[in-house]
């Protein structure tokens, strides 16, 4: 029979964990997520000036973001140094200055090194898988598809995130989609959205007549490592 203690026993403690371990868990809280975008047109280059704004408010992402930029020449200069001097795509979106944190990058390979965070924002025309495919990724990266369109292939039409997710070996690939204007992008314009709705629940009524529809303003966010961040604005 076992013996009982006469004051309330002591808890074991226990045992401490590994010290290789307990160094990976610090290293992980301490790493930040990194954001590259493959794409730098009209679209491209809105959504860079809104990422590069919110990651500066933002203690959990490095502040730099690469854009990948097909290198073309405008007025005589290369539009990377063009970018990274003005700080303004002019040939794709004029008038509209980036933060100081965005920074062009013509190799997609260096673009996109040690990257966390892909967001493909390039017609899928232009996408070089057999680059990333090789590229030195950060750990766990994940993918944000912004191309517009579908693919039609022999077996029917095929969503552009499921050729990302497939051309990177299984890849986490979410899709941010919606009426955006790139115009408004920059600026933060209001917009509506219709958010998809769980299986068998009933779409929203129609507004009454003469009844102002409600238009909301949502902060878009992706979950990165357990938790969701804000990476872009809705627009």
């Amino acid at each position: 029979m076992a013996a009982r203690c006469a004051q309330p026993c002591p808890q074991e403690e226990p045992p401490p964990a590994p010290r290789r371990l307990t160094a990976l868990a610090a290293s992980a809280a301490q790493r930040k997520e990194k954001v590259a975008i493959i794409g730098s047109g009209n679209w491209g280059s809105a959504i860079a000036k809104v990422v590069g704004r919110n990651l500066l408010e933002l203690g959990d992402f490095e502040d730099e973001v690469r854009m990948w930029v097909y290198q073309e020449h405008v007025d005589g200069k290369n539009r990377t140094d063009i970018i990274n001097e003005k700080h303004e795509n002019v040939k794709y979106l004029k008038g509209k200055t980036f933060t100081n944190n965005v920074v062009a990058d013509p190799d997609i390979m260096s673009a996109v090194k040690g990257a966390t965070l892909l967001i493909f924002v390039t017609p899928h025309q232009f996408l070089k898988f057999d680059a990333l495919q090789t590229a030195e990724l950060g750990p766990d990266c994940k993918a944000i598809s912004l191309i517009k369109g579908i693919e039609f292939e022999e077996g029917g039409p095929r969503l552009i995130s499921g050729i990302i997710k497939d051309s990177m070996g299984g890849m986490d690939t979410s899709v941010l989609m919606g009426a955006n204007v790139a115009n408004e992008a920059p600026r933060s314009a209001r917009t509506r959205s219709s958010p998809p709705l769980p299986p068998g629940r009933p779409p929203p009524l129609p507004a009454r007549p003469g009844r102002r529809r409600r238009v909301l303003r949502v902060d878009r966010r992706i979950r990165l490592g357990g938790r969701r961040r804000r990476v872009a604005e809705a627009v």
